[in-house]
């Protein structure tokens, strides 16, 4: 039936399905048939990695703040990344970090005739820029119209963004730092998705409902 491979990107704020309709789909084209493969591409620094958990530690111990407490954290991030020759080196640090984690876990399995399918992906990371390190976003937004940065990651052939309302999201989950923290990102969020014409997918339908919508897309892509 396939006659190529897809590279599917759900995006979203936490709590907002994500990883359900990633691995729901993920299940669907394997009983299908199709090679596929399932990948979490949320960023976590491996590149100088220790050095990352020193200044962090060193932050905390410095601005004697609770790493737990986000509003805190977050302003003490923002205020030590606010001299503009340090914000660029972590953005570029950041962005490179990701870029070598992309090539290994989505480019490589791409290449070799697979499916991807990302439980988030490069748009988040540029939410989490801003929302969490002080990068303008005004910035972020005019990073993500940027085609030479854009093709360095692989470019997805279908990007949803699952939009669900703040107070939802931070009901359907326990970890979540903040209200606050979930208004930042679905902010940026609505704005990027704006600017790029990403896919909205209204997250409070039923969550079978949606998996119908998407299944039937792809597979409708696929059988072309």
């Amino acid at each position: 039936m396939r006659k190529r491979n897809v590279f599917i990107c759900f995006i979203g704020v936490d709590g907002s399905g994500k990883t359900t309709q990633a691995m729901k789909l993920e299940k669907k084209m394997k009983e299908q048939g199709i090679r596929v493969k399932y990948v979490w591409i949320g960023w976590a620094p491996t590149i100088f990695n220790p050095v990352i958990k020193l200044c962090k530690r060193l932050l905390i111990r410095r601005e004697k703040i609770d790493e737990t407490d986000y509003e805190d954290f977050t302003a003490a991030k923002k205020k030590f990344l606010k001299k503009h020759f340090l914000s660029g080196i972590w953005m570029c640090y950041v962005l490179l970090d990701y870029a070598v984690q992309i090539f290994i876990k989505v480019t490589i399995p791409l290449l070799l005739g697979n499916s991807v399918i990302c439980d988030r992906y490069i748009y988040d990371l540029l939410v989490n820029l801003a929302t969490r390190y002080g990068i303008a976003p005004s910035k972020i937004l005019r990073l993500a119209r940027n085609k030479r940065l854009l093709s360095i990651f692989p470019k997805p052939t279908f990007v949803f963004f699952l939009d669900v309302p703040a107070k939802t999201a931070y009901a359907r989950k326990d970890d979540i730092p903040s209200m606050d923290y979930l208004i930042d990102h679905s902010n940026l969020y609505s704005k990027l998705c704006d600017q790029l014409r990403i896919t909205r997918i209204d997250g409070l339908q039923k969550s079978e409902f949606i998996h119908q919508q998407l299944s039937n897309l792809i597979f409708h892509y696929l059988e072309k």
